[in-house]
């Protein structure tokens, strides 16, 4: 008896669950409850909001969208519409830099190889009707997991853009994949949300 608990329990050892939560407050997003404000670090919003006299939870929102594109977040906003309901995708860096890629990243020629080094997931879901979340994200190994939430606003409003920035730290060499989904029955807003997607580290 006492041979086969010893079994069982080296087996436990040699075996690592090896999952991994990424905390929400380490995720940088574009109008996603429980996350950071992507605006934060954004360089020309961070100045721009500094001589705003009075300000408010909504000021680096505001002061983003009048900057247009020389704004990394609204020349990211501006030009999502073209992720509609496509795969998402993985820039270099973290914070500023991941942020600066994902900007500058040609969506109609995403690369899917990226250098080693810090990688970041972006996660889209632009003209969307419902409120989006994301509930939670898990990454065990290669294989990297993004559930989210939708909620009815519960009356007629404009539809929303809403993109995250997910941090995954320096990853090895290897192939990627990251899925998609969520425990709640479909809603039609699903359609615009990013789709499960593979990459390379080199």
């Amino acid at each position: 008896m006492v041979r086969i608990l010893l079994a069982v329990f080296i087996g436990l050892v040699a075996v690592p669950c090896g999952a991994e939560e990424i905390p929400l407050k380490s995720i940088w997003s574009w109008g996603l409850p429980d996350t950071q404000l992507v605006t934060d670090i954004d360089p020309v919003v961070v100045e721009e909001v500094k001589k705003v006299p009075i300000r408010n939870a909504m000021t680096p929102l505001v002061v983003a969208a009048g900057l247009g594109d020389k704004s990394l977040t609204y020349k990211f906003v501006g030009a999502m519409k073209a992720l509609d309901g496509k795969p998402g995708f993985a820039v270099p860096g973290h914070a500023t830099e991941a942020l600066r890629n994902a900007a500058n990243t040609p969506l109609d020629a995403i690369p899917d190889t990226l250098p080693a080094g810090n990688v970041t997931l972006v996660f889209s879901s632009p003209r969307t009707a419902d409120k989006l979340s994301i509930q939670k994200v898990v990454r065990t190994g290669n294989k990297i997991e993004i559930q989210y939430g939708l909620a009815s606003r519960g009356g007629h409003f404009v539809d929303s853009d809403y993109f995250a920035l997910i941090p995954l730290g320096e990853l090895r060499p290897g192939k990627y994949d990251v899925a998609i989904s969520t425990e709640q029955k479909p809603r039609r807003s699903a359609q615009h949300i990013s789709k499960p997607f593979s990459f390379t580290v080199e």
